[in-house]
Parts: structure tokens; sequence; C-alpha cells
């Protein structure tokens, strides 16, 4: 009798498993403050219509690697379906509902990087010439300072001085400081990008260059049915806004008027090296140019003497 009541205690106390479904509020409520927080909604909707009637402790890993397969064009939205669904599994197991979080330890494959597509120079002056207005002077500002489409609708009216400051980005409708230290930068006001700052400070109405209803805009994708139709006009092959930052930084490193840590500074890279491991592959031959003659250490000296003397210039080396 005596065992038979600790075992009815036991299954009276023991927690009943909810389905996923009851979870996902409570792991979107914690990213709330987060400007990812609509793309997680997003991804949470998707999870809920594949996993969600299935209590949490019945949730395998072969469910959680079935799920995942889905998405089998990209490593990486594995990588983030697959961390959504480890938080919300987290959460069942703080309750101590689950005893193992099932999505953990699920490999999701190689991931690539995401592929490097700037413009040319004939194909960034098609594009301008087809772009008008506000998102002509938001192109020609980003296409010829390597800012992220954030920091360029980051920019407020007291950030033009003598240079191009970017503090802040601007996405989904939060403002919020730049993602590392470096990004935090100043940029050289070039000639070819006054006319757009000066349009902006004309005509903007608010503390922000680039403006809507006399506030900030929210968001790229404001411009993303412009980009659309401007790409589709000048006849470029289309590519993703977010290449005028590449476009900036492999147009800089053909002109071979700047260095690499320049670039890497004005572009927010935290070395030189990001800049050479990433767009290496897109610097032109025939701009990598070498003096062989180059003599670093003086070894070549006396060789030099000697050719100053033989045509009567001693008087160069007695004052040197």
């Amino acid at each position: 009798m005596c065992i038979i009541y600790i075992r009815l205690l036991g299954e009276y106390g023991k927690r009943k498993a909810q389905s996923l479904f009851e979870y996902i509020p409570r792991y979107l409520t914690t990213k709330e403050d987060l400007t990812s927080y609509d793309v997680k909604k997003s991804r949470a909707l998707v999870i809920r219509k594949e996993l969600g009637n299935i209590p949490v402790d019945r949730i395998t890993r072969s469910h959680v690697k079935e799920f995942i397969a889905q998405f089998n064009d990209r490593p990486s939205t594995r990588k983030e379906y697959l961390g959504d669904l480890r938080g919300i599994l987290d959460i069942a197991l703080d309750d101590e509902v689950i005893q193992v979080n099932t999505a953990r330890n699920v490999k999701v494959g190689k991931l690539e990087k995401p592929k490097i597509d700037p413009f040319s120079p004939e194909e960034v002056r098609a594009i301008m010439e087809q772009a008008e207005g506000l998102f002509k002077s938001f192109l020609g500002i980003a296409f010829n300072t390597g800012a992220r489409s954030g920091e360029v609708l980051g920019l407020m009216r007291n950030d033009i001085a003598s240079q191009l400051h970017i503090k802040r980005t601007v996405t989904r409708g939060s403002v919020n400081e730049p993602k590392t230290i470096g990004s935090v930068r100043s940029i050289p006001i070039f000639d070819v990008i006054e006319p757009y700052i000066d349009e902006r400070l004309e005509n903007s109405k608010s503390l922000y260059l680039f403006d809507k209803d006399g506030g900030h805009l929210g968001d790229v994708a404001y411009f993303r049915r412009q980009w659309k139709t401007v790409i589709k006009k000048s006849g470029v092959r289309y590519r993703k806004l977010y290449n005028t930052s590449h476009t900036f930084i492999t147009a800089m490193l053909n002109s071979g008027e700047f260095s690499i840590l320049q670039i890497a500074q004005m572009v927010g890279h935290a070395s030189p090296r990001m800049i050479m491991s990433t767009y290496a592959g897109f610097v032109q031959s025939e701009h990598i140019k070498i003096d062989v003659k180059t003599d670093l250490f003086g070894h070549n000296m006396g060789i030099l003497e000697e050719n100053i003397k033989s045509y009567g210039f001693d008087d160069v080396l007695e004052s040197t």
C-alpha cells in the first residue's frame, strides 16, 4: 500500500509536458528587445506549424533533424532555425519537463560564407543614371562610403562635418549603436558625395538625413521595390542592395590610391586581414605594381655612390 502511494505521489508531482506550441510565446518574449525579433518570430511560426502539436518530452533528435533538413539550400538557415528550436526547448528544460534538450549537439553541415558579388564601375554608373530623388542620394552615399545600409539611414545632420561620422544604425524601426567598436568611425567626404549630402540637408525635414514624415526611415526595406525597379531599368544583373558596400571596397582596392589599413578603417572592419581574405580575388592584377629596383635596406649604397661620383656630383655625397 505504501509503495502504491509513493508511486501515485510521484506521478501527481510530475509536471505534465505541454506541446511545443505552448513554449513558443515564452521564448519570443525573451527576444522582444532584439532588432532581429521579427525574423525570429517568423521562424517561430514555421516551427509551430511543423512541430507545435508534439509534446516537448516526445520531440526526438530525429524530429529535429527532419525539421532542419527541409532547409537544404542554406546551412546558415538551418543553423538559425536550430538555434530558435534549441531556445524554445531550453525553457522546457528549465521547467524540468524534459531532461535533455534534443536540439543540442545536432550538426547542420558546413556553413558557407555569403558570396561577394560587387558591381563594376560601369554597372554603378548605369544604376545611378536610373535612380531618382531620395533613393539616388541614398545610393550615392552608400556606393561612395562603403557604409552599410542601416548606417546610411542612421546619419543625422550633426554627423556631417569635415568627415562623415558613423555613430548609429537603423534596422527594423530601431536605432542602435553599430555592431562593433570599430564600426563607430569617420569617413572622408569625397567630392563625389557632396551633392547627395547637400540634397539631403536641404530637403530632409528631420534631424536624420533620410526621413519620412518628419522621422527617420525605419528600415532599408523601404527602398527594396525602388531597388528592383532601378536594377531592371539599368539592365544590370540583379544583386542585393548590401553589395554597395562590397562594391566600394573592391573599387578602393583597385584604385591603388589607398592602403588596405585605410580601407579597413573606413568601412569599420576589425583588421586589414579581413579585407584581404574576403576581397583579394577581386583585385585586378595590373594594379599590383612592384618596382623591382627598390632597395629597402641600402645594400646597393656602394653602387649608388659610384654612380654619383661618375657624374661629377661629389658635393652631393659630402653634404649628406
